[in-house]
C-alpha cells in the first residue's frame, strides 16, 4: 500500500541517515510547527529498508566543489527566522 510518511530532519551540518523503503519517493521538505521534516511516498507493505543520506547547508555555507547533480539531489529550502536552510539527498557510496 502506498502511504505518505514523514521523517524528522535535524538542523546540523552532518550527514543524516534515514531508513525508509527502497522505492520511496521524496515529496517535500518543510517545517511542521517548529520542527523540520521530509515527507515521502512509501510502500508500507514490507519492502526492503535502505538508509538514505541527507545533508543541510545554510545559505553562505561551503558545499562540495563538484557540481551538485554529481553528488546530491536538491530537496527543498526552509526559513527559520533569519536563517535559510537547504536540504540535499546525498548520492553515491557511503563513507
Amino acid at each position: 500500500m502506498r502511504t505518505i510518511y514523514k521523517y524528522p530532519i535535524q538542523i546540523t551540518g552532518e550527514v543524516q541517515e534515514i531508513e525508509m523503503p527502497h522505492d520511496s519517493i521524496i515529496l517535500d521538505f518543510q517545517e511542521q510547527g517548529t520542527r523540520p521534516f521530509v515527507w515521502a511516498e512509501v510502500d508500507s507493505e514490507g519492502k526492503e529498508q535502505v538508509k538514505r543520506r541527507f545533508q543541510i547547508f545554510g545559505t553562505g555555507t561551503e558545499i562540495p566543489k563538484d557540481d551538485p547533480p554529481k553528488w546530491a539531489q536538491y530537496i527543498g529550502t526552509i526559513q527559520r527566522g533569519i536563517y535559510v536552510w537547504h536540504l540535499y539527498e546525498m548520492k553515491g557510496p557511503t563513507e
